[in-house]
């Protein structure tokens, strides 16, 4: 029992030299501050354990040994008894020894232990950061690739509406101007056909005469002395182009009296004969063939 309780104890002094050690050479760096030297002046440490506190009675036990501590064996239900009282830490009566280097090499590995860990904690963080800071520029990388693939998307939108736009009107001025031709085309067909069939009412209208020429000067026949004296008598039919201006051309006798005398007298008398010229629908003055007897009669 005091083998187990000076091995407890001991332990439990050892943890807290290590960590007494641990605390005064490591948290100044943690915190970064600079304290005096421990000093020792012996190379070993004393301890005098306390006297063992006698135990109540009580069913015996087995006593498991253990490095660090012992712990009591559960009792089998009996008859009521005061609760036992738990273990206490002791120590032997005989002065017990511990070397303070090994104290110091404790907390000096505990130390390394600590530094090896704050370094390797050290070193994760700044792996977790540098990740962090990679995803971050990754993410504003991705962004930027997004939004500037949304701008050109929207430019390209932009030129292309503006593209159509202009093709649109493009087209807009091709109907129109084809419009604009069949309007013209249409207008000058229609024109035409107007004058067309203002051509043809004219042409009709020339053709057709209105008025026909009137004699305005007619000069008699002179009665040929011959003829008198012959008792001769009878009609010559004459036919003629009266011009636009009046007068007679081309006369020639289609129908003879039977005497050249009197045809001839005829003739000569028809070339001297004025017409008020002959009209047309339109009201021109227009050719016109006359067929014009001239007869011969004796009082």
């Amino acid at each position: 029992m005091k083998e187990v309780i000076l091995s407890f104890g001991i332990s439990g002094l050892v943890c807290a030299g290590g960590l007494a050690a641990f605390g005064y050479v490591a948290l100044p760096k943690l915190l970064k501050i600079e304290l005096e030297p421990i000093r020792v002046q012996s190379s070993e440490l004393e301890f005098r354990p306390t006297e063992e506190q006698p135990a109540p009675e009580a069913t015996p036990r087995k006593v498991v040994p253990h490095a660090h501590a012992s712990l009591s064996a559960p009792q089998p239900p009996a008859q009521f008894r005061p609760p036992a009282a738990p273990p206490i830490l002791a120590l032997s009566d005989s002065t017990v020894t511990f070397p303070a280097h090994e104290l110091v090499q404790d907390a000096s590995e505990a130390i390394e232990t600590f530094e090896r860990f704050a370094e390797e904690e050290e070193v994760r963080l700044a792996e977790i950061e540098a990740r962090e800071l990679a995803e971050a520029k990754a993410r504003e990388l991705a962004e930027q690739k997004r939004k500037e693939a949304e701008q050109k998307r929207k430019e390209q939108e932009a030129l292309l509406a503006k593209k159509r736009a202009a093709e649109e009107a493009v087209r807009n001025e091709q109907r129109k101007a084809l419009a604009a031709q069949r309007e013209a085309e249409r207008r000058k067909k229609s024109e035409l056909a107007a004058i067309q069939a203002e051509e043809r009412r004219k042409a009709s209208l020339a053709k057709k005469v209105a008025a026909a020429p009137v004699v305005s000067k007619r000069t008699p026949p002179r009665y040929p002395n011959s003829a008198r004296k012959a008792g001769l008598e009878g009609t010559t039919r004459i036919a003629a182009t009266v011009t636009s201006d009046g007068k007679v051309s081309s006369p020639r006798v289609i129908a003879s009296s039977g005497h050249s005398a009197l045809d001839s007298s005829a003739l000569a008398a028809v070339k001297k004969w004025r017409f008020n010229p002959a009209k047309n629908g339109l009201g021109q003055s227009v050719a016109y063939q006359l067929t014009i007897p001239v007869t011969f009669r004796l009082n």
